[in-house]
């Protein structure tokens, strides 16, 4: 008897930290999804500087990290182009059905996107599971754009030119 109440005592402890566990894992995807979106306002803050000036950075030095945060970067981005988010946004709409991260990766890599993340699947799976607002799950590992008539932006338009990006 006694031994059942241990075992149930510590799959109670167990379940407790899971639950803890969860949560920070929350708020730790929260955290990085701020800091993303910081790094995002630095960077066209930096290019708006230098188109400004009409000086090219000094050698050497990189305005926009590229490999932070696992982010998708295109080569050869313009300042006003569309962002990654509705870059996928256009790939699922296009798809008229809902896609897998692997085949929305493919799709990024075949418009030009070059991730510099070792991981391009988990940095989207995070973005996607992130945005639930923009893009919610038909199923397991399948996602579709939740609710075709908003916008991302706040001059969101659906009909960006995202590269030639095929589904």
């Amino acid at each position: 008897m006694q031994v059942m109440q241990e075992l149930k005592r510590r799959q109670k402890a167990i379940l407790k930290e899971f639950r803890a566990r969860e949560r920070k894992g929350k708020q730790l995807l929260r955290k990085i999804a701020a800091h993303e979106k910081a790094l995002e306002m630095l960077k066209n803050e930096m290019s708006a500087l230098f188109d400004q000036s009409g000086a090219a950075p000094a050698a050497g030095v990189n305005p926009a990290p590229s490999g932070v945060g696992g982010k998708a970067r295109r080569t050869g981005v313009q300042r006003g182009s569309p962002t990654k988010l509705d870059c996928v946004r256009t790939i699922l709409e296009k798809a008229g059905r809902s896609m897998s991260i692997s085949e929305i990766v493919d799709a990024l890599q075949s418009g030009g996107y070059a991730f510099q993340s070792e991981k391009p699947k988990a940095a989207l799976a995070v973005m996607l599971y992130t945005h639930k607002q923009l893009f919610k799950k038909a199923s397991p590992g399948r996602f579709t754009v939740a609710g075709a008539n908003e916008s991302l932006t706040a001059g969101g338009d659906s009909g960006k030119d995202c590269g030639g990006l095929a589904t």
